[in-house]
């Protein structure tokens, strides 16, 4: 085994390295070996003989060897649990040969760990047998399939020492390698005869060679938060009794570490557990070693390490300085934003390195990269979607959970979107406290008592108070999860983050697309995330007459839903879906959106006000945009229709249906009766009209005076996931608000049966225009 060539790191790269705030405790500077990109690999020996491209954290090694604990370690999905634990294997365990020491020691001496330590390699490297248990596979969906799996898992950690076991020729030890053997072959009959295995070996290998054991634990949460309720118990006890006997007063175990995502909890009375210290990525270590790392800097990717790497990508490619740093934001805005305590940020080590796989096939790949400011998704491809549906499921379903889900999408753009620190004069709405396990809610209760509430801070913002758990049970029952337990869940895998002790946030971009594909807004990210200029991409379909495409992305939305949306949801959670499109994409130096904003008669549902001074968006492109002579506001009225009157076996039509003015539309206003059944059409289309006087009724448009003269109103119709909409444009003249004779809303050439304004006549008593989904 030979270590890769140290001298590929460039003088222009030291130059660039920059220490990393909140990152004291660790005295050497980012270092990087290796020069093959290669993602998934978890063993540190492969990575060493393969020259993959390996950040250098050996210094955590002196967290193990620190003092005789048992310690579980809880980070999000590919945090790099699995080759931490590796790396501590191959630095500690029993080498079979005293060459494969010898090169084991070289290579570790020219790592970090021989700079914090010089006398660290020599006193430690190889002078413990270490115990693997990997738990990963074990997912059962029955016993059958929990005893099989257990056994595989239990069989592969005793086949790392056949050697041992096989040619032992100390008598004293033929019994309990003749035990060991038995239990092998009889596990898989009998799941409970592999309990003592684990400790049994340890204490075979602690007598063999008059040492202490080491023993890893991969994923030791799986098999529990995995498993149906209907066994969970069993596998619960199960797991509780297999590793209790390493955690505590065993003599034979010099340090017992398990590295997991969901803090599980598996102490019971007297308990071996109940010593093991936790370590959450809001929670320090406390290593006793003066100038060792903490766990905060062990897991995930520093900004220093991740500099260190893109400068190295920067180089190879031939990149100029500012092209590296333009690579540094994207890596920033995208696989950034977690938070460790001391507010050290981390980033997500499987998307850094999936990204610099990508950005390495070609300096044109590089290039577009620097140019183009977004960035694959590769985090998201990991996760087990359908388990993370179910457990929205579970927690009350999207319709529930979108008030808490707008306020968190609304602080990341208000603040975590603030890469290089807090925005200014914003208080973050979702925030954090701790919370000891509560047994889950069994009992059918209303899904909306169930939320947390709000609590009013001194300056008058409404915030959620978010508890998260320090434990959680595997997965619930249906219907029995509680936002608090859901969010728990959510943040230790990686979907929310703690921000200055205080707030829960979205980490980063790659993260707002999971969140945003549970509420169907996925089509518009694109437009989202590729900068400010792009973000007002609803505002600037209505105002400029595209209603197809406005219509499409809120039939997409309903559509996401899935079963959740039925003829009996509420018209508070179409409020708040067309509420949270409007914010999410839209520009907030020209227009501010309120939700029931108030008049003196009335609360319009939605209302989009331009800011003073906005430049006008009737220079927006489309036929259909404002007049040119300043601003113009938008206003939306949500109906739902009573689902006693609707028709059950009603189809939703197409965009290609809408109904527009003129004659030549009433085609498509049959089509669309047609599919929606007479009953549904003419409750949704009753209701636009209904809508249309409550607005002039109740002077909504009231709410405008003094920011602009001229309005969009929107009536919305809904019933299930079939809706209609109206669109008309109304002009401030004579101290009163009336509707514009000279301006109609258009659509493209394709949908409406001529092209307005443009044409020279306009219809001399035009009808209302629908739009139908």
């Amino acid at each position: 085994m030979s270590l890769p060539d140290t001298s590929l790191v460039s003088g222009s790269e030291r130059k660039r390295k920059r220490s990393t705030s909140g990152s004291a405790g660790s005295s050497t500077s980012a270092r990087v070996f290796g020069d093959q990109v290669s993602v998934g690999l978890s063993s540190w020996t492969d990575c060493i003989s393969w020259r993959i491209l390996l950040v250098d954290k050996t210094e955590s090694l002196l967290m193990v060897a620190d003092s005789y604990t048992s310690e579980i370690i809880l980070r999000p999905r590919q945090f790099g649990k699995t080759l931490h634990l590796r790396t501590i294997e191959a630095f500690f365990n029993i080498a079979r040969t005293d060459e494969e020491l010898a090169e084991r020691k070289r290579i570790f001496k020219e790592m970090n760990i021989h700079k914090v330590d010089p006398t660290f390699v020599d006193e430690h490297c190889g002078g413990y047998p270490v115990v693997y248990l990997d738990l990963k596979e074990v997912r059962p969906a029955t016993l059958d399939d929990f005893r099989d799996s257990i056994a595989r898992a239990i069989t592969a950690m005793i086949d790392a020492w056949e050697h041992v076991i096989s040619d032992t020729s100390k008598a004293e030890l033929n019994d309990s390698r003749d035990s060991l053997n038995q239990m092998k072959s009889n596990m898989r009959n009998n799941i409970d005869d592999s309990v003592e295995v684990p400790a049994e070996l340890v204490s075979y290998l602690s007598e063999y060679y008059d040492k202490e054991c080491i023993v890893l634990v991969d994923e030791f949460d799986m098999p529990v938060t995995s498993a149906p309720k209907g066994i969970r118990k069993k596998i619960k006890h199960y797991m509780h009794k297999l590793l209790s006997s390493l955690a505590k007063d065993n003599y034979d175990v010099y340090k017992f570490i398990m590295v997991g995502i969901n803090p599980v909890s598996l102490k019971t009375s007297g308990s071996g557990m109940n010593s093991c210290k936790r370590y959450p990525l809001h929670e320090d270590s406390d290593s006793s070693r003066e100038g060792a790392s903490s766990y905060q800097l062990t897991f995930g990717f520093t900004e220093e390490e991740v500099d260190t790497l893109i400068g190295r990508v920067a180089d190879k490619m031939g990149l100029g300085e500012g092209q590296a740093d333009q690579l540094r934001r994207v890596a920033r805005k995208w696989y950034g934003g977690y938070h460790a305590c001391r507010g050290v940020r981390l980033y997500n080590p499987w998307s850094i390195m999936s990204y610099i796989e990508d950005i390495t096939k070609s300096r044109e790949k590089c290039l577009e990269a620097a140019e183009s400011g977004s960035a694959p998704r590769y985090w998201r491809a990991t996760d087990d979607k359908a388990a993370l549906a179910r457990a929205f499921h579970m927690a009350g379903g999207i319709i529930a959970l979108l008030p808490v889900i707008q306020d968190l999408v609304a602080d990341f753009f208000n603040l975590v979107d603030a890469t290089d620190g807090s925005a200014s004069n914003y208080e973050p709405r979702v925030c954090f406290r701790t919370l000891y396990y509560t047994r889950a809610i069994e009992n059918s209760r209303d899904i909306m008592g169930r939320l947390p509430q709000h609590f009013t801070t001194s300056d008058g913002v409404d915030q959620w108070v978010i508890s998260i758990a320090d434990s959680v049970q595997g997965r619930p029952a249906e219907g029995s999860l509680s936002v608090n337990e859901l969010m728990t869940m959510l943040y230790y895998h990686g979907y929310l983050s703690i921000k200055d002790e205080a707030y829960l946030t979205i980490p980063n971009y790659e993260v707002l697309y999971a969140w945003l594909d549970l509420v169907g807004m996925d089509k518009l990210a694109d437009r989202l995330v590729s900068g400010v200029g792009e973000r007002p991409v609803l505002v600037d379909l209505l105002l400029s007459g595209k209603y197809p495409e406005f219509i499409e992305h809120v039939e997409h939305a309903l559509e996401a839903q899935g079963q959740g949306i039925t003829a009996e949801t509420h018209e508070f959670f179409y409020r708040r879906l067309l509420s949270m499109m409007l914010s999410l994409f839209l520009d907030s130096s020209k227009y501010d959106v309120a939700r029931e904003g108030a008049t003196s008669r009335g609360r319009p549902v939605i209302v989009v006000k331009p800011r003073l001074g906005a430049a006008d968006d009737g220079t927006t492109e489309g036929s259909g945009g404002g007049s040119g002579k300043g601003p113009v506001g938008v206003l939306i009225e949500v109906k739902r229709a009573d689902p006693d009157i609707v028709d059950g076996d009603a189809h939703s039509p197409t965009v290609g249906d809408a109904m527009f003015i003129g004659d030549e539309s009433k085609d498509r206003m049959k089509r669309a009766c047609r599919k929606l059944g007479d009953k549904t059409f003419e409750s949704l289309a009753g209701l636009l009209a209904k809508g249309y006087k409550q607005v002039r009724k109740n002077r909504y448009l009231d709410t405008f005076d003094g920011c602009c003269d001229e309005v969009l109103v929107v009536v919305a119709s809904f019933s299930g996931k079939h809706c209609l909409f109206r669109f008309e444009y109304f002009k401030y003249r004579a101290g009163d608000w009336s509707l514009d004779p000279e301006r109609h809303p258009v659509v493209d050439d394709l949908v409406c049966p001529y092209n307005w304004p443009a044409c020279k006549e306009a219809p001399s008593s035009p009808s209302p225009p629908f739009c139908d989904v």
